[in-house]
């Protein structure tokens, strides 16, 4: 059943839903996504997909998202929302977590573009939310009977010698722009004008009801509204089924309920068998306190010191007039990108040939670089994964990420194809209970933050996007924060693979860390050469 559980889950990167009714297996894809080769695997296993599909359904405790009802704008909070309000209110580490997308125009009419933002703002409640704490709980208040534009501002900037820096300049004071959380609005527009054709529109909002998965529906719904209105045509955007509020609603409802408890439970248990912290060689002394510096476990231990455990009402007076005196780390950023179409075809032939999700590729690699590196058999990395699994909330704005942490144990004995097929099905036992807050998890398990290690991967397949970016060669850029010690994000497009290598300048070299993204090639290539070679063989 393992085999099944990781065919679905390659099903699922590939955007592939499966569905049983009555008996019956249903199949939905986007367009040329369904190949003779999945269509005939599909088959191959029919009776066996069919067989779990309604073993989930039958087991599946989770509450439904529904609607529901209007309160006079206020509601529930999830608790990333808490977690970021407590954060930007109490501690001074806290750093603005921006999404900023940048859209550009040869012409723009900006009385038509003001009328656009109105309408796409009045289609989310979340746009113009703040955040009250009010007998005794945080909760989030939308605006929407007092709705207006969101803060936009224009810039005319004639006689500009270089727009690219310049507009890099305004992009990143624009992520760095703090929203003040408890007046909102929590999204603002940067028009910069520098000459009749060149329009560099800046979309800013916070990270408490933003993620990546956000940022389509933003570009396409404010596109689409505004061409309608310069074109005189019907605006006919698909409607909203639920607000990012009711997400909010069903997550208090989850973590109260049956299915809170069986999420518990796992996590109590996965990560009481944490056994070491994965430790690299580092070119500076491991002391982040004495620096005056803070590390994401760090910033998790003061947060569930000072916010999680005390009541709501506890908060204010544990933590009145105290503010850390902590900041993150400062790091490095590497930039690469495969967009050499024959790696790229190769690596997607080896997923699809073994049924392993090129997320569990990627994964695997990293667990084998950081093991080769520390000498360390079990190693725990960090993961992002996105919480919006339900059709209805395609439409929805909002912050649906949680983090959990995975281990993997490295036999060097062990055939690579045999080790990334553990890998992935270790992942996907975790993916199916990521509902519960990270920061709950570490809370309840007796600090077990101090068995963790800061390493981290985030991968997101962008599906028929064309990257802009078509630049091969390893560049480096200062001044990004490192929460990790290493942290890798990793966007898949149609023709290009992008890499960002975050790292901690308080640790290591730049020269050190381009050996380890070398090391990580090498290892990644290697292995889709030669799946059934011994991982001791691979890492010679």
């Amino acid at each position: 059943m393992n085999e099944i559980n990781g065919f679905i889950h390659f099903l699922t990167e590939k955007k592939i839903e499966l569905q049983c009714s009555e008996g019956q297996l249903k199949i939905s894809a986007p367009k040329n996504v369904l190949t003779n080769e999945i269509i005939s695997e599909i088959q191959k296993n029919k009776a066996k997909l069919i067989e779990l599909l309604v073993s989930i359904e039958s087991k599946d405790h989770r509450p439904l998202i529904q609607k529901i009802e209007k309160q006079e704008g206020i509601y529930k909070t999830t608790y990333s929302q808490k977690a970021q309000w407590a954060k930007y209110n109490f501690s001074s580490f806290w750093i603005a977590e921006n999404g900023c997308l940048i859209k550009i125009f040869k012409e723009i009419n900006l009385d038509l573009f003001k009328q656009a933002l109105w309408l796409f703002v009045f289609r989310h409640d979340c746009l113009t939310s703040h955040y009250e704490f009010t007998d005794g709980d945080l909760v989030q208040v939308t605006q929407a009977q007092n709705l207006r534009t969101p803060a936009l501002r224009v810039l005319k900037l004639s006689n500009v010698a270089d727009i690219s820096s310049s507009s890099k300049e305004i992009y990143h004071k624009e992520l760095n722009t703090s929203f003040d959380l408890n007046k909102g609005p929590l999204f603002r527009v940067t028009v910069a004008s520098f000459n009749e054709e060149n329009h560099h529109v800046f979309y800013t909002i916070d990270s408490s009801i933003y993620d990546r998965m956000s940022e389509h529906i933003i570009i396409s719904e404010i596109d689409e509204i505004y061409e309608c209105l310069k074109n005189r045509k019907h605006i006919n955007l698909p409607e909203i089924n639920f607000q990012y509020h009711e997400f909010s609603e069903w997550e208090d409802t989850l973590l109260k309920g049956k299915y809170g408890n069986i999420l518990r439970n796992y996590w109590k248990k996965y990560v009481s068998s944490f056994r070491e912290v994965t430790y690299l060689p580092t070119d500076f002394p491991y002391d982040y306190r004495k620096s005056n510096s803070m590390n994401y476990l760090d910033a998790f231990e003061f947060e569930i010191k000072n916010f999680c455990k005390p009541t709501a009402i506890e908060k204010f007076e544990y933590i009145s007039g105290t503010r850390s005196s902590f900041k993150f780390v400062s790091g490095g950023l590497f930039k690469f990108t495969f967009s050499d179409q024959n790696i790229i075809l190769q690596l997607r032939d080896f997923s699809k040939e073994n049924a392993i999700s090129m997320y569990s590729i990627f994964l695997s690699v990293f667990y084998l670089l950081f093991h080769k590196l520390s000498n360390q058999k079990e190693i725990v990395i960090g993961n992002c994964v996105s919480l919006k699994d339900d059709p209805k909330l395609n439409q929805t704005i909002g912050f649906f990420t949680n983090i959990i942490f995975t281990k993997a144990e490295v036999d060097e004995k062990e055939e690579y194809l045999y080790f990334v097929k553990r890998v992935m099905n270790d992942f996907i036992n975790c993916y199916e209970h990521k509902n519960y807050p990270w920061e709950k998890v570490l809370e309840e398990s007796n600090n077990a933050y101090h068995k963790l290690s800061l390493l981290f991967l985030d991968y997101l397949n962008l599906g028929e996007r064309e990257s802009e970016e078509d630049n091969g060669r390893l560049e480096h850029e200062e001044g990004a924060p490192a929460i990790f010690d290493n942290s890798c994000f990793i966007h898949e497009y149609r023709n290009a693979i992008q890499f960002q290598w975050i790292y901690s300048k308080q640790l290591f070299h730049e020269e050190t860390v381009k050996n380890f993204i070398e090391e990580y090639k090498k290892i990644l290539f290697t292995v889709v050469n030669n799946p059934q070679s011994t991982i001791k063989n691979i890492l010679q």
